[in-house]
C-alpha cells in the first residue's frame, strides 16, 4: 500500500479492504513467536515508505533492540498497526471482507459485505485456514496455541507422555 502511494498512486483512488485493520494474522495470533528477521531489517522495512510517516511514529520497544538481533513478531506488530493507521487516514479504508470477485467489460466487480466496489485493478493479499483432522478422539492444538508458550502452558496434556510431529504438505 505504501509503495503504490510513494509511486504516485492517489491515496484517494484506494480502497482496502480489511475486516480488521490490525496487521493481520501477526498482530492477532502470532506475538509470541520468535522472528527470524533481524530488527535492522524490521526498521529498514518501516522506515522504507515515506507514506508509512513513522519518522512521526511513537517510540515503539522495538526501538529499543540491538539491531543484529531478532525479536518476537510482537516487536513489530505494535509498528504495523500503527502504520496500519497511517494508510488508514489516507485511503477508503473499509472495515468488511471481500465476498466475490468478477471481472466485466475490463472491470473487477468486488463484492463485499458493505456492498460493491468496482475497479480497473484488484492486489489480492489473502489470508490462510489450516487445514484439521478429522478424527474425533484426537485433541488438536491450535497453531496460535502451539506457538505461544503462555497458551501452550495452559493446555491440559493429560494423559502418558506423548509425542507431536508437524509436517509440512505440499499445497
Amino acid at each position: 500500500m505504501g509503495k503504490l502511494i510513494d509511486h504516485g498512486v492517489l491515496p484517494a483512488s484506494i480502497a482496502w479492504i480489511d475486516p480488521e485493520f490490525t496487521a493481520g494474522d501477526l498482530g492477532a495470533k502470532w506475538r509470541a513467536v520468535p522472528s527470524n528477521t533481524s530488527v535492522k531489517l524490521f526498521i529498514n522495512y518501516l522506515t522504507g515508505a515515506d507514506s508509512f510517516r513513522f519518522a512521526h511514529a511513537p517510540h515503539f520497544a522495538l526501538n529499543d533492540l540491538a539491531p543484529t538481533d531478532t525479536c518476537l513478531l510482537g516487536d513489530v506488530a505494535d509498528p504495523l498497526v500503527w502504520i496500519t493507521g497511517q494508510l488508514c487516514a489516507q485511503v477508503s479504508a473499509l472495515r468488511t471482507r471481500a465476498t466475490g470477485l468478477a471481472l466485466h467489460g475490463g472491470r473487477w466487480e468486488v463484492q463485499t459485505e458493505l456492498g460493491e466496489i468496482t475497479s480497473k485493478n484488484v492486489i489480492l493479499a489473502v489470508g490462510s485456514v489450516p487445514k484439521k483432522l478429522a478424527y474425533p478422539w484426537l485433541n488438536e492444538i491450535p497453531i496460535e496455541v502451539a506457538l505461544d508458550p503462555a497458551k501452550l502452558a495452559e493446555q491440559p496434556l493429560e494423559g502418558p507422555p506423548s509425542r507431536c510431529s508437524v509436517r509440512r504438505t505440499p499445497a
